[in-house]
């Protein structure tokens, strides 16, 4: 699989954006749903989806800034 990073930088990111307005809105249009497209695509081929597998419970994380919530499980 092929990642292309573009615009690393917040200065990298709007001279893209201020290019890609230049565009006519079709052709906005039609690229951002080809990208749409492309990225669904890649998400299929490597099969995100296919990871269902359920995090063990010790392994989860919390945040909490008053400390681990205690739950009665019968009334729960």
């Amino acid at each position: 699989m092929v990642v292309v990073k573009i615009g690393s930088s917040r200065r990298g990111l709007r001279s893209l954006y201020s290019i890609w307005r230049e565009f006519p809105y079709p052709l906005r249009k039609i690229g951002t749903a080809l990208f749409i497209l492309y990225t669904l695509g890649m998400k299929k081929l490597s099969k995100v989806d296919d990871n269902n597998a359920l995090t063990p419970a010790d392994e989860l994380g919390h945040l909490s800034f008053w400390g681990v919530p205690e739950l009665d499980i019968v009334t729960y």
